[in-house]
């Protein structure tokens, strides 16, 4: 009887370890297609100069967390729309 009901103790923790598994790759998978609808949501912005201007002149917003050629084409484009 002692191995018969260790046999379902295994299974049982076998069960439960699949359980968790479908759990963090569902949550992973779902994670990932927000992630990949919020860039294609938000890809047109990217290019238009208003956008840009707007963002760089946001006080919450940082400039030296883009790269380098990046911001020095915002600092052109803003300085180009202020002169």
């Amino acid at each position: 009887m002692g191995n018969s009901n260790s046999g379902i103790v295994y299974l049982k923790k076998m069960e439960l370890k699949l359980i968790n598994l479908e759990l963090k790759f569902a949550t992973k998978k779902t994670l990932y297609c927000k992630q990949v609808s919020i860039e294609e949501r938000l890809a047109p912005y990217e290019v238009m100069d208003d956008f840009k201007l707007a963002t760089t002149l946001d006080p919450r917003s940082k400039l030296d967390r883009c790269q380098n050629d990046k911001s020095w084409d915002i600092c052109d484009l803003l300085t180009s729309q202020v002169v």
